[in-house]
């Protein structure tokens, strides 16, 4: 008798066996079948109507789009996809996880072939990755099998930042966060003060458990252009949890961005710190007397500025203190700071 119920039991979970992998390879009418058949066999599989419903969310976009685009135009296609993906699967309670992840690595193997297939490199542009033969495939053995293929692409993106950004999040998405970070590294250096590139860096040294570097560029990106953060394209569960708590306190997109370095100062997400060169201290101060007009006049703007302000003010802060400036400046400037945000300015000096 027990083993008459394990035989069907043991089948339900070949199906899902045969679901994960079906989807891994973007096969999403044969994991519709699995997961259809499945269903048929046990309609109370956890997760099973949930990956029903993410399968028929690829299936249309493949069949519908997938044959139109291909190279570069399809890589980024695919990661646009993907955050509309993502939004659609947040709002299903029991996905499972290895759907997810199998999707996922469909996803972003198939992006990073886009990009490196095109003949001539990427689209149109000039120095962009070549294809080359053994490259990155979606196909068994993932990411350019062969070993070195992470320098092939990093050399071959020639100056192109852009294209080491989307070359990064693929590797990323992928799970390689070592040639991930290879990729933005490059990025980094030849476009500096990218807000996207940081915060994709500093997502990857996170998820390798390279806190200090982390912190470091999280609280650059933040402090240069916090709306060109795709948050929800981070993973660092040390930017997850202190978006979380901001949503608590009732913070959405986009204001949300712009808090997130103000509260990761007060809450000791954004520790590490470094001392301001002569020209950054020039130009922080000129943005500080440009926010504190802006934060005069009523409407939106102001609502953006204030959180920009307050931030300035707190590396401001930290500068002085770096430095080792008289206590009556950082006074004034914690004067300004109650002025413009009493709330703020209790918590940063409790």
């Amino acid at each position: 008798m027990t083993g008459d119920h394990a035989r069907p039991a043991e089948a339900v979970h070949q199906l899902f066996d045969t679901v994960c992998q079906s989807l891994r390879e973007g096969m999403f009418p044969e994991a519709i079948d699995a997961l259809e058949r499945l269903l048929e066999r046990d309609v109370e599989f956890p997760g099973a109507a949930s990956a029903l419903k993410c399968a028929g969310f690829w299936r249309e976009r493949m069949e519908k789009d997938g044959p139109l685009l291909e190279g570069f135009e399809r890589g980024e296609q695919l990661l646009g996809q993907w955050r509309l993906f993502q939004a659609f699967a947040d709002r299903l309670e029991d996905m499972p996880e290895r759907c997810m992840f199998a999707i996922k690595q469909f996803v972003f193997s198939s992006a990073l072939a886009s990009y490196t297939a095109t003949e001539g490199g990427f689209g149109a542009t000039e120095g962009g990755f070549g294809a080359t033969e053994g490259g990155f495939g979606a196909t068994e053995g993932g990411f350019g099998a062969t070993e070195g293929g992470s320098s092939w692409a990093v050399a071959e993106a020639g100056g192109d930042p852009y294209l080491l950004l989307q070359t990064g999040r693929c590797f990323k998405g992928a799970g390689n966060y070592e040639r991930a970070i290879e990729c933005l590294e490059r990025a980094n250096k030849e476009s500096r003060d990218d807000a996207r590139i940081m915060a994709e860096l500093a997502d990857c040294y996170s998820l390798v458990n390279e806190s200090r570097a982390a912190k470091v560029f999280f609280r650059e990106a933040f402090y240069v252009d916090p709306q060109v953060i795709d948050l929800a394209g981070l993973e660092s569960p040390l930017v997850q949890r202190l978006a979380a708590r901001l949503r608590v306190k009732g913070w959405r997109e986009p204001l949300l961005n712009e808090w997130m370095p103000v509260y990761g100062a007060i809450w000791g997400v954004f520790s590490v710190k470094r001392e301001m060169k002569p020209l950054e201290f020039g130009k922080l101060k000129q943005a500080i007397y440009h926010l504190e007009r802006e934060c005069g006049k009523p409407g939106p703007e102001r609502e953006r500025a204030v959180p920009r302000l307050i931030n300035r003010y707190f590396w401001l802060i930290d500068h002085y203190m770096t430095t080792g400036e008289p206590r009556e400046r950082i006074d004034e400037v914690l004067e300004k700071l109650r002025e413009t945000d009493p709330g703020v300015h209790e918590e940063y000096t409790s």
